[in-house]
């Protein structure tokens, strides 16, 4: 439904644990990949703890040759709620973390260059490899693209880059946007590199209802994920509130125990903060919410529609005909202008 109604990318999120249903995205895309065929298919992201690179690099090249040259690989640093409950070590350092995610990047490039005739090593902190090679190659030329998952770690976005293809925000503001963009910047120039080759995406919120008691349901369920997934942008606009560092979204676990906090905690964000980071209401608001990021320089606008059981929202179906009817015809007129 999504490419029929003109959309030019499906991101697939890698979770175990979250609020929702999750499945394996590897799987997931491998199935669309035979029903598509325009649309970039990517994780939203993955990780670097619970798979080894190589596996990643074979499972990203296996779609790539399913969907003839597709697939994108969006990787992250993880977060403790995919690790700690299954037993897998999680590393406190925010730096090895980082380490290891540009560590994971540069053997999943080398492996998906390699052959039996052309084998690859390498030696890191995390990860090495001795005459290795990967049978499974990915359709594309070079290689499929790489989008690095930041929030609003220095390190990370610096790390987008130094050698990311792409940067896969999360709930940002226009205002975060700028300056988490200008972090990449910087970065991608120190090594060489221009930011105009770098895919930056901007992830946005939406939720199409024009039901004021509808709306305040979803601004206060979109709260949260705010409190847990930006904390750091709400302090630069000013809001101070009470939440320790392990409510945030690297640690939290989805348990009652945690929500009923952070929901608590959450409905403090003033209105006219939300506003900035999520368009609830009509395709006209979702056009000027989507157009304050084209203006900081959002290349590539990756849709999270509020998904809600809730009497007045639009469904699914509903929700991808507007932006193919009202949404994406505009911005694309506006591209050739």
């Amino acid at each position: 439904m999504a490419e029929k109604y003109g959309f030019d990318s499906v991101w697939v999120p890698d979770h175990l644990i979250e609020d929702g249903a999750f499945v394996d995205p590897w799987s997931i895309m491998a199935v669309i990949s035979t029903q598509t065929k325009r649309a970039l298919l990517c994780t939203g992201v993955t990780d670097t703890q619970r798979c080894h690179p190589a596996k990643t690099a074979q499972s990203v090249a296996t779609v790539d040759e399913l969907s003839h040259g597709r697939a994108g690989l969006g990787i992250g640093a993880g977060e403790a709620m995919n690790i700690v409950p299954f037993g897998i070590p999680w590393d406190e350092d925010p730096r090895n973390r980082a380490q290891r995610l540009r560590e994971a990047i540069e053997v999943i490039k080398l492996l998906w260059r390699s052959s039996k005739e052309k084998t690859v090593s390498y030696e890191g902190k995390f990860f090495q490899l001795k005459n290795a090679w990967l049978t499974q190659h990915p359709a594309q030329k070079p290689r499929p693209p790489v989008y690095v998952g930041a929030l609003s770690s220095t390190r990370l976005l610096e790390l987008t880059g130094e050698i990311g293809d792409g940067w896969y925000s999360w709930l940002v503001t226009p205002e975060t946007y700028i300056k988490r963009r200008k972090k990449i910047k910087r970065a991608a120039e120190r090594v060489g590199r221009k930011l105009e080759d770098i895919d930056t995406v901007a992830t946005i919120y939406t939720g199409f209802t024009d039901d004021p008691k509808v709306q305040k349901e979803l601004i206060n369920s979109v709260k949260m994920e705010i409190l847990m997934c930006d904390y750091t942008g709400l302090k630069s606009f000013g809001v101070k509130l009470p939440l320790p560092e392990r409510y945030t979204y690297q640690y939290v676990l989805v348990t009652e125990r945690y929500l009923q906090n952070i929901a608590e905690t959450a409905k403090q964000i003033p209105e006219e903060i939300f506003r900035k980071y999520a368009a609830i209401g009509s395709a006209d608001d979702c056009i000027d919410f989507i157009e304050s990021f084209v203006k900081v320089g959002a290349k590539h606008i990756s849709i999270c529609d509020v998904m809600v059981d809730m009497k007045g929202l639009s469904g699914v179906e509903e929700t991808l005909k507007t932006y193919g009817s009202r949404i994406i015809p505009y911005f694309r007129e506006q591209s050739r202008k």
